[in-house]
């Protein structure tokens, strides 16, 4: 049985053997790309079984996390690695679900399993007709796994959704179950819905006596002529007319001069100063390469070379956009504090997942994704040493080969509806944004506010964003005051601050 476990930590213990272990005690090893604070085994042995201790430390406090690993050597049911979460979107927008499960092996020759999405009404399974299902499957088949894509949210999609796992071994099968809900308008507190209510009524009580004053003026200026004496000269006439003219209209001065004073002290005031909050997060001029120059209160970076942010992503769902100001070359996307900025190009090593200016996905030297024309299409990694790298295949496609062990499996991408915006192309140009977000399983990224479908899986350590430029090229980061807004629950990038 192949499994990967980890656990971050800052020391392990095994049954309070304390790490590094003989492969007599463990054949868990530590993994150096995450920054040394996990362990994973490729391949489970009898004597790994037991207790696994984490112990964090600092000054003031110690923090014990324990882990009992058991082994079994046959699965009586499917178990869940991968729960759906529940979703709120709004009209017109995309989502995506996936769930994911343990099968194991299959011990009879005519034994299959099946994963299935199904659309739930009346707590009756329906099948899904206009949603787009890919299943995937990882760890030598016994990790099955099943994305559903509903392009265009309507109306009609709202509600509960199960994903249904059924192992050969097994007659009871895995029901997971999830929820579509649309985003609801927060409801007007009490206070709020008695001041609109007073405000309405002293409008409508105001027009209603400007009204009344102007009729009444009117009505006296037409009884007044009727009295005049036709003998009157043109002179006598046109000062009468001026002086009822000029007392109409300082009625009606009378009139608003009352309301703003009956107004005076309910609405608020005309002039409010609000003082904007400094965002403490930028580019790092201590974490750049040497050819790179930082300006703009550090949201510019041109040069040569590249730069990380200065506040890691440690929130659950993170967003940022990059202006490409000028062409040239660049790349855009994550990195910890490892990688080489001295290099132009971002992605080069192990330590970076970029988005080029040659419009490809690189991480460690490979190319993940490709972008071509008005499609973003994800590309095969390249060809290299294949020995301790899972790999991951969908229903009649051949397999796709990652790096490292991955938490998720890879799947295809798709193709956008259409352009947005000047650029028709699909393909980054100068004077558009890049999105990125990320939250931990996924990096996305978005070109004018619209999913390119070029999903990275398996992006390990403490990461920041970084920018890499070089040929004239000029990035802008944006870090709040988004031109394009982040997905549904994802949010701007927050600095970490302790408690202790």
């Amino acid at each position: 049985m192949a499994l990967s476990r980890a656990m971050p930590c800052a020391r392990t213990f095994k049954n309070g053997k304390p790490h590094p272990w003989s492969k007599d005690v463990s054949s868990f090893i530590v993994y150096p790309e995450a920054a040394n604070q996990t362990i994973y085994s490729p391949r489970l042995e009898e004597n790994d079984v037991g207790n696994y201790t984490c112990i964090l430390r600092n000054e003031t406090h110690i923090i014990h996390h324990n882990i009992e690993l058991r082994l079994q050597d046959k699965l009586d049911n499917p178990m869940p690695t991968f729960r759906p979460k529940d979703l709120t979107v709004d009209v017109g927008e995309s989502v995506r679900f996936y769930c994911e499960a343990f099968v194991g092996n299959l011990y009879l020759p005519d034994a299959t399993n099946q994963i299935q999405w199904m659309r739930m009404f009346d707590d009756k399974p329906h099948t899904i007709t206009d949603g787009e299902q890919v299943n995937v499957t990882r760890e030598e088949g016994q990790i099955i796994g099943s994305y559903l894509s509903i392009p265009i949210i309507q109306a009609h999609h709202y509600g509960r959704y199960r994903c249904q796992i059924v192992s050969g071994n097994s007659a009871q099968p895995l029901e997971l179950n999830v929820l579509l809900s649309p985003i609801e308008l927060d409801a007007m507190s009490e206070s709020q819905l008695s001041l609109l209510v007073y405000i309405t009524a002293i409008f409508l009580f105001g027009v209603v006596v400007l009204v009344f004053c102007i009729h009444r003026t009117v009505h006296q200026r037409a009884a007044d002529k009727k009295d005049n004496n036709k003998l009157c000269s043109a002179s006598f006439i046109a000062g009468h007319a001026d002086h009822h003219e000029t007392a109409a209209r300082s009625t009606i001065c009378a009139m608003f001069c009352c309301l703003k004073n009956c107004l005076n002290g309910v609405l608020p005031a005309q002039t409010v100063h609000i003082k904007k909050s400094h965002n403490p997060v930028q580019l790092d001029s201590l974490h750049m390469g040497h050819e790179v120059v930082i300006i703009k209160s550090g949201l510019r970076a041109c040069g040569t070379g590249g730069v990380l942010a200065n506040a890691p992503l440690v929130q659950s769902k993170s967003y940022f956009e990059v202006k490409l100001q000028q062409s040239g070359h660049w790349s855009i996307g994550l990195a910890t504090p490892q990688t080489d900025l001295n290099q132009a190009v971002g992605g080069k090593d192990k330590e970076s997942w970029c988005l080029t200016s040659n419009h490809l996905v690189l991480h460690g030297g490979e190319v993940i994704h490709r972008l071509e024309g008005s499609t973003a299409a994800g590309a095969s990694a390249a060809e290299g040493d294949t020995s301790t790298r899972p790999e991951h295949t969908t229903d009649g496609a051949s397999s796709v080969e990652l790096m490292t062990p991955v938490s998720a499996p890879v799947f295809p991408a798709a193709t956008p509806v259409g352009a947005v915006g000047p650029n028709s192309t699909g393909l980054p140009q100068e004077g558009d944004t890049i999105g990125v977000a990320y939250d931990h399983v996924e990096l996305n990224f978005y070109l004018n506010g619209r999913n390119l479908n070029i999903p990275v899986l398996n992006v390990r350590g403490t990461v920041h964003p970084c920018l890499f430029v070089d040929d004239g090229a000029i990035l802008d980061i944006v870090l709040d005051n988004f031109t394009f807004g982040p997905p549904a629950g994802f949010e701007r990038i927050l600095i970490e601050q302790s408690l202790l």
